[in-house]
């Protein structure tokens, strides 16, 4: 192995174990729903495995009431990252529930996805890599 492929490797790991601590600093509920299983075995299962993690991930949020001025609205901060809304127009904290937050949470219609659920993708698409090249 060359010097270069070396680095590579060392960085790969790094990066690994990186994600991995991302995932246990959530804590044990949550790390047991972000930790992807290593049976995905095509990019449409992890995703498909990613809806439904961050389905149940919704289902744990804080949920807030607001009241504002003409309506009341449900806002819940994120679970995994601890954010909220880039929005100017926003009522209070968090993200508008739960279509807000569950867009967030998967980065769906132009939002900017959950860095912690991203992660939780990218080692679920590298376990259906790494299984379609060495099949069972």
């Amino acid at each position: 192995m060359s010097p270069l492929e070396q680095r590579i490797r060392k960085l790969e790991d790094d990066l690994y174990l990186a994600r991995t601590l991302v995932l246990e600093l959530t804590g044990p509920e949550l790390h047991d729903l972000l930790y992807p299983p290593t049976d995905l075995d095509t990019p449409r299962a992890a995703h498909a495995w990613l809806t439904a993690a961050m389905g149940k991930v919704l289902a744990l949020a804080e949920v807030l009431t607001i009241e504002e001025p003409l309506c009341t609205s449900q806002r819940a901060v994120c679970p995994l990252c601890r954010g909220d809304a880039n929005d100017y127009n926003r009522a209070g904290p968090g993200y508008k529930y739960p279509e807000g937050l569950r867009r967030h949470l998967l980065g769906a219609n132009i939002s900017t996805q959950c860095p912690v659920s991203k992660i939780a993708l990218d080692l679920a698409l590298e376990s259906a890599r790494i299984h379609a090249m060495y099949p069972r």
